[in-house]
């Protein structure tokens, strides 16, 4: 089975992104897509067993990106599940490592 690809919210998809989770009742992620509605960030959600391209890496350098690399699918497999963790350290200017359930809060 092919791996999904990535979530890439830019400030045209952060209206949508927030009325699909008021609607699907997962609102945990609300305040961040707030934010990508407001044009301020951009988000990658990475999902397990895909890639951030390059392109969105490189094109990033124009505006926040956050790039959300989650292990609550039920399947957890640790830092050793996230291969191209150390590229995207690498990459990134700041780091913020959250390791809790998602919370409105947290965002």
């Amino acid at each position: 089975m092919a791996a999904e690809a990535p979530l890439i919210a830019r400030p045209e998809h952060g209206s949508r992104l927030v009325a699909l989770a008021q609607q699907s009742g997962y609102t945990a992620r609300l305040p961040l897509y707030r934010t990508v509605a407001a044009g301020l960030i951009r988000v990658v959600e990475h999902h397990r067993g895909t890639r951030v391209p390059w392109d969105v890496l490189n094109g990033a350098r124009d505006r926040t990106t956050v790039i959300v690399l989650g292990d609550d699918d039920y399947r957890t497999t640790g830092p050793g599940g996230w291969s191209k963790a150390v590229r995207l350290l690498r990459w990134a200017r700041v780091i913020i490592l959250h390791g809790a359930s998602a919370e409105p809060v947290h965002y």
